[in-house]
């Protein structure tokens, strides 16, 4: 037997591509540019869930404002505390009306499981049975508006609508106001 016999290269028929094949491959990229774009410009992020998570957050600080009254101490931070829940009750009909705009009447139970926060009252509870609300109160009162203006920041371009981007920069100045003024607290 020949020894080149099992070292030979087999020929090979040139293979022709039917235009079938092609135009699957060119569906299938075109499908693969589609899903990622999809993912990219969705996923739960779109306006009027933000604008829901805005409302949700907004009533919280609410809360928050009304159930710290009783518990501070401070003269100054009463008085922040009262412009706080003032502007945040007065700004709520605002976010409501933003909200509904896009359809959405009410916070859905799973914007609202998402958005509840169950670490802030043992904390408060904690820092008032150890004489350290106030100063508790403040960082907790701070870091919630800080997460309201992100929020807001986010949302405020995404709003085609003149009016409801004043009305936002307004709300996130109102915040700014209060925020200054708890840094400023001493």
């Amino acid at each position: 037997m020949d020894p080149r016999y099992y070292s030979a290269p087999v020929a090979q028929r040139p293979t022709k591509l039917s235009n079938k094949v092609v135009l699957g491959g060119i569906g299938l990229l075109l499908l693969v540019i589609f899903g990622v774009m999809l993912l990219a410009f969705s996923g739960g992020n779109n306006i009027g869930d933000q604008i829901t998570r805005a409302v949700f957050r907004q009533q919280q600080l609410i809360t928050l404002t009304d159930d710290a009254k009783k518990n501070i101490r401070s003269a100054e931070l009463m008085r922040i505390n009262a412009d706080a829940n003032l502007f945040l009750k007065s700004d709520l009909g605002t976010l409501t009306s933003l909200m509904a705009s896009t359809g959405v009447e009410k916070v859905p139970k799973d914007i609202a499981a998402q958005e509840v926060d169950t670490t802030t009252k043992p904390r408060l509870e904690q820092a008032l049975s150890s004489s350290r609300f106030d100063d508790t109160y403040k960082l907790v009162l701070s870091q919630k508006i800080s997460s309201q203006q992100a929020l807001l920041s986010e949302i405020h371009p995404k709003v085609g609508d003149a009016q409801a981007q004043r009305s936002l920069s307004e709300i996130y100045n109102k915040l700014e106001s209060v925020q200054k003024q708890l840094a400023n607290l001493k």
